[in-house]
Formats: C-alpha cells, sequence, structure tokens
C-alpha cells in the first residue's frame, strides 16, 4: 500500500503540530519560570531597601536625640553658670522677674 502525498502531508502536519504545541508549552513553563524569579528578586530587593530604610531611619532618630542630648546639656551648663545676683533686701518676686528675663 503506497500512501498518498496527501496523507504523508497530513501527517507532517499532525507531527509539526504537535511539536509546535510541545514547544508552545515549554515556553510557557519558561516564562513562568522566569516570572517567578523576577518576582523572587523583586522582593528581595523590596526587603533589602526596607532594611536599609530602616537603618536610616534608626541613623536619623540616633542623631536627632544626640542633638536633642547636646542642646539640653548645652542650655543646661549655660543655666548653671549663669548666677543671680540678689540684695538681701529683695524679696523672692524680684528674683524671679529678674530671671524670666534673663531666660
Amino acid at each position: 500500500m503506497a500512501m498518498k502525498i496527501e496523507d504523508n502531508e497530513a501527517i507532517q502536519a499532525a507531527f509539526r503540530t504537535y511539536l509546535a504545541r510541545k514547544a508552545l508549552c515549554a515556553l510557557k513553563g519558561l516564562v513562568k519560570l522566569q516570572a517567578m524569579v523576577r518576582r523572587q528578586m523583586v522582593r528581595q530587593q523590596a526587603a533589602t531597601t526596607h532594611r536599609c530604610m530602616q537603618a536610616l531611619t534608626t541613623a536619623q532618630a540616633g542623631v536627632r536625640a544626640q542633638r536633642t542630648r547636646m542642646l539640653e546639656e548645652a542650655q543646661g551648663t549655660s543655666q548653671s553658670s549663669k548666677t543671680v545676683e540678689m540684695d538681701p533686701g529683695e524679696g523672692w518676686s524680684s528674683w524671679t522677674s529678674r530671671r524670666s528675663s534673663t531666660l
């Protein structure tokens, strides 16, 4: 039995279709794998960025706290170094009014 040319062409077309579907399925799988890898990389990058932002925030808070302490220390030393002269005859009200005017 000899196969006709049309039969051979039909078989070849069916086989090419099978191969094309198989390649498409493999390509879809590869695309899905790439998407998963990219998603994971983006998550890692986001986590790294988040950690860096937290570190920056912590550093900023530390600097602010240090500046506040330094200012408080500077104000404390400047206030303690001020001496208030008071006459023995003056009362409390004159001392407080003089003190509030210097601050």
